[in-house]
């Protein structure tokens, strides 16, 4: 009834293949999943997601509005849980 989730996740490297790993394992129904450099122009869910002190992060949002941005799979795992529930 909430609608789908979305992942934005910024920035390369390993860090950011394994927050996209995690994010593409999620079974959330209508998952949406971008993947980018911060406010990468004609991506809006990458619009106003920087870098977490120089580091990828993920940013967990529902209808655009996210939550505060994690930097570690486990991190990501957890807060796909706890929206799913």
């Amino acid at each position: 009834m909430a609608g789908p989730l979305q992942v934005a996740v910024v920035g390369d490297g390993p860090q950011a293949r394994e927050l996209l790993k995690v994010a593409r394992g999620s079974t959330s129904p209508g998952l949406v999943i971008a993947h980018g450099s911060p406010d990468a122009p004609g991506i809006p869910l990458l619009a106003a997601r920087p870098l977490v002190a120089g580091r990828p992060a993920a940013y967990l949002c529902r209808g655009f509005v996210c939550e505060s941005p994690v930097t570690t799979p486990q991190e990501l795992a957890s807060s796909l849980d706890e929206s799913q529930a």
